[in-house]
């Protein structure tokens, strides 16, 4: 595998409006990176990239898919033959692939019981994808919310942990049943990325106290799935 470099010749001042060039036909792009000059050219091969002269940008980015290669817009209702829940599938269809193939989870979160602290939820350093661009995740543990996500006892519930729009880990809980049997994970909230399942169950002894309770208490069951959402199948 060999790598190659592809610039813009067309040369903005002061590198304003400059955009990266289309990928080469059959080639990945693994980033970008913008040079801008002022006082004196840029000698590719020569110039030192951190010279008082060029400002240097780096970007981990890779193309997008873009919406128009799953656009439905040339069709009109008659092409559906005038069902209109076929068309809302389809279009449920076209929005689906454009995210998953834009956005992604990159490598495995691995979520499991805090390290520093047991009250936590821990994940590994991972990266992400949102619109072509990749960002690392750090290693980090996340707390629970205080109340909102406690159970009672002898129920369980299914907790969604997911990045935020910024990038932000969170916890959303979902519908506790007795037992924990039969619960769900909740969506994912609008913009968000999930990363994965923690299931918590309490037996008789005393309630989940979100605030206090280490996750490895005697009364506590809890489970870690490293999960992603997924297209749901069609019934």
């Amino acid at each position: 595998m060999e790598l190659q470099l592809k610039y813009s010749k067309v040369q903005q001042t002061g590198g304003t409006g400059a955009v990266c060039p289309a990928t080469p036909a059959g080639k990945l792009k693994l980033g970008e990176v913008k040079i801008a000059t002022a006082g004196a050219a840029f000698v590719a091969g020569t110039t030192d990239l951190d010279a008082a002269t060029v400002t240097d940008t780096y970007t981990n980015k890779t193309d997008l898919v873009a919406t128009a290669d799953f656009s439905l817009s040339s069709f009109g209702q008659e092409d559906y033959m005038y069902s209109a829940n076929f068309k809302a599938l389809l279009d449920d269809i076209e929005e689906d692939l454009n995210v998953v193939n834009n956005d992604k989870i990159l490598g495995n979160p691995t979520l499991a019981i805090g390290s520093s602290s047991k009250k936590k939820i821990k994940n590994s350093a991972f990266s992400v994808m949102r619109d072509g661009v990749i960002s690392l995740i750090a290693s980090t543990e996340t707390d629970f919310t205080a109340t909102t996500h406690d159970l009672a006892k002898s129920t369980g519930a299914v907790y969604n942990v997911y990045l935020d729009a910024t990038n932000t880990i969170k916890i959303l809980k979902g519908t506790a049943t007795a037992g924990g049997t039969g619960a769900v994970c909740p969506a994912t909230p609008s913009g968000g990325m999930k990363i994965g399942e923690v299931k918590i169950v309490v037996n008789a002894d005393a309630i989940f106290n979100a605030t206090t309770d280490d996750l490895d208490s005697a009364h506590i069951t809890d489970t870690y799935t490293n999960k992603l959402d997924v297209f749901e199948a069609i019934a």
